[in-house]
């Protein structure tokens, strides 16, 4: 009877433990796909510097972009990767999902570069410290010096902020337009988990990205969203 009680005992926890594992997993895609860091209805935040935190991360991530792009112009071939690419659009509470092979490669002309071989949902512009988003900040903080978080590219906005959570080292960017009464409002927001040191000890997956989310704003002040995961 003893050992029967052992058994049953067991199982339990072994359903807990399974249960609790997938629930962390869950949440930890969650957390880069249905967090916004800005209310659509929220006007952009005032310029700053990247804040000390924010600023090792982003010495962690600019550096890595780095070990990537020298990884790759050692692979004359390029690179095919796998995506689990998950997509929700404006009034649908359906997520569709499916899987995306691409190719990446490495040229001095052209930089860092992603294609598909069919039309795809994916963004296909690869984040590195020569990404036209990232290459100013970048080059700051590889020289050492805390840049601002805020970029001026004529009528648009763009907010650059940088974090670490369960395990992972994130960008996010924030696109502002201005509106009819000269007010900077969000259209669109993403987040990326990129491979540095802190997630993985094997350096050629340094600088790649394991999650990226762009979400846009719905009618409704929700989001419609595309996420796309390396596997």
């Amino acid at each position: 009877m003893k050992r029967k009680w052992n058994l049953l005992i067991l199982l339990c926890l072994t359903l807990v433990l399974s249960c609790g594992k997938k629930a962390s997993e869950d949440e930890e895609v969650k957390g880069i796909e249905n967090v916004n860091p800005y209310d659509w209805t929220t006007p952009m935040r005032a310029q700053e510097l990247l804040t000390e935190e924010e600023f090792g991360v982003a010495e962690n991530i600019c550096h890595s972009f780095q070990n990537m792009r020298a990884f790759l112009a050692t692979q004359s071939a390029g690179l095919d990767l796998d995506f689990r690419v998950e997509t929700k659009s404006c009034g649908s509470s359906d997520l569709s999902e499916h899987n995306e092979s691409a190719q990446i490669q490495y040229s001095r002309s052209a930089g860092v570069t992603m294609s598909t071989s069919s039309r795809t949902s994916m963004a296909t512009d690869v984040l590195s410290d020569r990404h036209e988003r990232l290459s100013h900040i970048c080059s700051e903080v590889i020289s050492g010096t805390r840049p601002s978080n805020t970029i001026v590219d004529g009528a648009l906005r763009y907010q650059v902020n940088f974090f670490s959570t369960k395990g992972y080292e994130y960008i996010q960017i924030a696109e502002f337009k201005k509106n009819s009464s000269g007010i900077f409002y969000p259209y669109l927001i993403e987040k990326a988990a990129i491979v540095t040191e802190t997630s993985s000890s094997r350096e050629v997956t340094h600088g790649f990205t394991k999650y990226r989310a762009v979400h846009r704003p719905c009618s409704n002040n929700t989001n419609s969203y595309v996420l796309q995961e390396w596997l």
